[in-house]
């Protein structure tokens, strides 16, 4: 939070202290010099800005590849589930005539074995 508040562009009252108020807090930084070390204060603080800046700018994209995959992987499973409901929908349709036909013929073959049991009968 205190690294946002030195990159903001919001400006200070013009007299509000030492400093420009009219410049962001990062700017002044860079700008000022403290008991002659102008040239390490203004690398150093260039330093830190550049790697906050990469190090922000990284997580932002880690952060969008995150939800992209997120994304993704939630629309496959979702086409994977309706695909599966739909087959499954499908094989018990399927199984379910399979189940008819078979009760069919062996309701068929339970008559034909009576009327061979009849006919074994009556030769006998």
């Amino acid at each position: 939070l205190a690294a946002l508040r030195l990159v903001s562009l919001h400006s200070n009252e013009p007299d509000c202290g030492p400093v420009d108020g009219w410049q962001a807090p990062m700017k002044m930084m860079i700008e000022m010099d403290i008991l002659g070390l102008k040239n390490f204060t203004n690398s150093a603080v260039e330093a830190v800005y550049s790697v906050h800046a990469t190090v922000l700018l990284f997580l932002l994209c880690l952060t969008a590849v995150f939800y992209l995959f997120k994304g993704v992987a939630s629309m496959t499973n979702s086409n994977v589930m309706d695909q599966m409901s739909n087959l499954s929908q499908r094989q018990v349709g399927s199984l379910s005539k399979e189940m008819w036909r078979l009760e069919r013929q062996q309701d068929m073959l339970k008559k034909r074995l009576d009327w061979l049991q009849d006919k074994v009968d009556q030769v006998d």
